[in-house]
């Protein structure tokens, strides 16, 4: 599981925000929250939802005492929510749980009181729920995956992890995680297949296309390299413990994409031609950068990426009905 995690981590970027609208994605579907209800918003690396929209939309009825501060939400099930004004800590209590849960969170709750509502980190409050949220920064959407459609099993749940971190699809793969942080989420999205323009350096701008299709070979040739088996399985404490054998690239992601290696590394590759065929002063610049990004594409291809094989713990847990892979080291040890 350290190594999958340190891959995440490898490429994360630090990025602050002051103050921006942001969208909120259910399954797919933007929601439209009420101008009076109060709007999302990104600041310092968080995503803050309104509160009170967010759990009357998953069915809460919402109550706030303004003498103690304090916003209580409680559903038809028995479930409950429960916060305070300058107060980190965020309870909870699912209908089927005996005990409250409590939760600290790395940031207090923010109240616009220009219009009277308050505003909570999208994830903390999502995650209690037992929905898979991300942050498409790209988009600038918070991103809420229902539990009704994630995995159903822990066998399904770390199956779809392996299979969309094997792809470089990032941004689904830590839907499946537990207490994701801001650097995994950053990170997550700079490592994502869909994100292939933050790799292009400077002397190709203007070459996106062709450049694009270099990086596409890049990930295909990774995506090749990469493979996932659970050899083992076994329960302690309710907890599901999977032995998984990775075969993961040993060269560092960074390393791979770095402009020298995609630049350098193949200049003598393309003036000694790819077969029958070579730069030369007659080509059109069209017929250049088609020829460069063929043979890049080529060389790619016949990168011989070292390989390790080690035996990786992943466990897996059942929170507010739903399976999430534990990124707790203590556990995972």
């Amino acid at each position: 599981m350290k190594k999958i995690i340190a891959l995440l981590m490898a490429l994360v970027v630090l990025s602050t925000s002051a103050f921006a609208s942001i969208n909120i994605s259910l399954d797919g579907q933007v929601l439209e929250v009420p101008e009076e209800m109060g709007k999302p918003f990104a600041q310092d690396n968080r995503t803050y939802v309104p509160i009170r929209f967010m759990l009357e939309y998953f069915g809460y009825d919402v109550t706030y005492s303004p003498a103690e501060k304090q916003v209580i939400g409680t559903d038809a099930n028995g479930s409950m929510f429960m916060m305070q004004v300058g107060n980190p800590l965020l309870f909870f209590k699912s209908a089927d749980a005996t005990e409250i849960n409590k939760v600290t969170m790395d940031v207090t709750p923010i109240v616009d009181y220009s219009i009277g509502r308050i505003y909570i980190p999208a994830s903390f409050l999502i995650k209690e729920m037992g929905h898979g949220v991300e942050y498409d920064k790209e988009t600038k959407t918070v991103v809420i995956t229902t539990k009704a459609s994630m995995p159903a099993t822990p066998e399904e749940t770390v199956s779809a992890f392996l299979d969309a971190f094997k792809k470089f699809d990032m941004k689904k793969a830590i839907t499946y995680l537990d207490k994701v942080t801001e650097d995994i989420n950053e990170g997550a999205s700079v490592l994502d297949k869909n994100n292939l323009s933050l790799f292009i350096p400077e002397e190709f701008k203007g070459y996106e296309e062709q450049f694009g299709k270099v990086l596409d070979a890049v990930f295909d040739k990774l995506s090749e390299s990469i493979s996932f088996e659970i050899i083992d399985t076994k329960i302690e404490n309710e907890k599901y413990i999977f032995t998984i054998k990775s075969t993961v690239p040993d060269a560092a992601i960074d390393e791979i994409f770095n402009a020298d290696t995609m630049t350098d590394s193949f200049v003598d590759f393309l003036m000694s031609g790819s077969g029958d065929s070579s730069i030369t002063e007659d080509m059109s610049e069209e017929e250049i950068m088609n020829f460069i990004a063929d043979s890049i594409i080529e060389f790619v291809k016949n990168i011989e990426i070292p390989t390790t094989v080690e035996d990786d713990t992943l466990v897996v847990y059942k929170s507010n009905g739903r399976w999430l892979i534990s990124l707790d080291e203590s556990t995972i040890e």
